[in-house]
């Protein structure tokens, strides 16, 4: 999948994240993701990659345990 260890495509970028390939771009015009260019082709790093993907999931488990808890306190779950 992944073609250097330093720089990947937008695409292979996209299946790390598991999102499509114009959220990428829309991440990296967001200033949410570095890139580089490499001719007229974006590159981004694993590194950048993997710890974007580590910084989302993070969030995500923050906002779950934040609605966890507001359901708990409504009596609403638990």
């Amino acid at each position: 999948m992944i073609g250097s260890p330093e720089n990947l495509t937008t695409e292979q970028a996209a299946a790390v994240l598991g999102v499509s390939r114009p959220a990428v771009i829309r991440l990296i015009d967001a200033g949410k993701l570095d890139a580089h260019l490499v001719g007229a082709h974006r590159r981004l790093t694993l590194g950048d990659v993997l710890a974007h993907r580590e910084a989302s999931a993070a969030r995500r488990q923050a906002a779950l345990d934040e609605m966890t808890q507001v359901a708990e306190e409504l009596g609403l779950y638990g």
